[in-house]
């Protein structure tokens, strides 16, 4: 019988658990193609056919260029 605070307690608990941004392949996927799109640099966003909706990246590399535009 193993007693509260027995030393085995400190190596038989369980492992913390830490959080942190999403890992997932989509979501570094969809974080490079944010960066491609933040550095100007639209022709080399590589696949996005794996995102629910690709039509979205259109919208968002055009509305870069307008509000680049807009602002010079």
């Amino acid at each position: 019988m193993v007693r509260k605070g027995h030393r085995a307690d400190r190596f038989a608990g369980p492992d913390p658990v830490f959080a942190g941004p999403a890992q997932d392949p989509l979501g570094k996927i969809m974080r490079r193609i944010l960066r491609k799109i933040a550095e100007d640099e639209p022709s080399s966003l590589g696949d996005t056919s794996t995102l629910a909706d690709p039509a979205v990246v259109d919208d968002l590399v055009v509305n870069r260029q307008n509000k680049k535009g807009a602002a010079v």
